[in-house]
Protein backbone atom coordinates (compact mmCIF):
# COMPACT_ATOMS: atom_id res chain seq x y z
CA UNK A 1 0.00 0.00 0.00
CA UNK A 2 1.27 3.46 -0.85
CA UNK A 3 1.12 6.19 1.77
CA UNK A 4 1.32 9.94 1.29
CA UNK A 5 2.07 12.73 3.74
CA UNK A 6 -1.17 13.68 5.47
CA UNK A 7 -2.77 10.21 5.29
CA UNK A 8 -4.57 9.22 8.49
CA UNK A 9 -3.35 5.76 9.53
CA UNK A 10 -3.60 3.23 12.32
CA UNK A 11 -0.67 1.30 13.81
CA UNK A 12 -2.05 -1.16 16.34
CA UNK A 13 -3.76 1.00 18.96
CA UNK A 14 -2.15 4.23 17.71
CA UNK A 15 -3.92 6.51 15.22
CA UNK A 16 -2.05 9.35 13.60
CA UNK A 17 -1.02 11.23 10.47
CA UNK A 18 1.83 10.33 8.10
CA UNK A 19 4.50 13.04 8.30
CA UNK A 20 7.24 11.46 6.13
CA UNK A 21 7.50 8.56 3.70
CA UNK A 22 10.91 6.96 3.27
CA UNK A 23 12.18 4.14 1.09
CA UNK A 24 11.42 1.49 3.71
CA UNK A 25 9.89 3.24 6.75
CA UNK A 26 6.98 5.62 7.32
CA UNK A 27 7.03 8.32 10.02
CA UNK A 28 3.72 8.83 11.84
CA UNK A 29 2.69 11.49 14.37
CA UNK A 30 0.16 9.81 16.70
CA UNK A 31 -2.74 11.78 18.17
CA UNK A 32 -1.22 11.26 21.64
CA UNK A 33 2.00 13.07 20.63
CA UNK A 34 5.54 12.11 19.76
CA UNK A 35 6.69 10.49 16.52
CA UNK A 36 6.76 6.83 15.51
CA UNK A 37 8.69 5.23 12.67
CA UNK A 38 7.02 2.07 11.43
CA UNK A 39 7.09 -0.39 8.55
CA UNK A 40 4.34 0.30 6.00
CA UNK A 41 2.95 -3.25 6.26
CA UNK A 42 2.09 -2.51 9.92
CA UNK A 43 -0.16 0.42 8.93
CA UNK A 44 -3.78 0.61 7.82
CA UNK A 45 -5.40 3.70 6.30
CA UNK A 46 -8.23 5.17 8.36
CA UNK A 47 -11.22 6.22 6.30
CA UNK A 48 -13.07 9.42 7.03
Amino acid sequence: MNFQIGDRVRDGMHVGIVTDVGTVLVQVKPDDGGLRVVCPWELMKVLG
